[in-house]
């Protein structure tokens, strides 16, 4: 099975199409990111002295246990943001505000869209889906499809957490263009 195939065969939902996008455009086996990987796993292997291939499993494993770790940081600060937008158009609302006291709709929609953006995308790095050596249940048939599966999936989740991550920022400094210049103006 080619290192996408456990994908298609899934019969998956939103956050499935968006993750195999990401493998489909920037995992793979082309690409250089798939040839640093490829890289890194065989330097691995040959340190002194020797490890296991199970170690670099394990090691491998624990990169992406950084990258979930990382994903949730994402959706707590997405999730805050979204509720301190909440507090600030409630505020508005209970004052006898116009949202425009804060600054342009613009910037609050901007701020929304990219917080809602990165969330989706935190979502996604949490779908559990890791490749099995399990032929008759659409895995893999052998370690190297499984090695090219595990990669991909890497790769992916790197390029989507960048992707919230930015979307994380973008959202807080257009929060911040709101919600500064009141703060200094009170």
């Amino acid at each position: 099975m080619k290192p996408i195939e456990f994908y298609q065969s899934e019969g998956f939902g939103v956050f499935g199409w968006i993750q195999f996008v990401f493998i489909k455009v920037f995992a793979g086996s082309s690409t250089e990111a798939y040839k640093q990987e490829e890289d890194h796993y065989a330097a691995l292997t040959n340190l002194e002295p020797k490890i296991s291939h199970m170690e670099v499993i394990d090691y491998l494993y624990g990169r992406l246990n950084i990258i979930d770790q990382k994903s949730q940081l994402i959706l707590t600060l997405n999730t805050i943001s979204l509720g301190a937008l909440t507090i600030t158009f409630q505020y508005a609302e209970v004052h006898g505000k116009s949202v425009s006291v804060f600054g342009h709709p613009y910037l609050a929609t901007a701020m929304f869209a990219s917080s809602t953006m990165a969330l989706a995308l935190a979502f996604t790095l949490s779908r559990l889906r890791f490749d099995h050596i399990s032929p008759t249940h659409g895995g893999s048939s052998n370690a190297e499809e499984y090695q090219k599966n595990f990669f991909s999936i890497t790769i992916a989740r790197q390029v989507m957490l960048s992707l919230a991550r930015t979307l994380t920022a973008l959202a807080f400094v257009f929060f911040s263009i709101m919600i500064v210049p009141r703060l200094l103006s009170s």
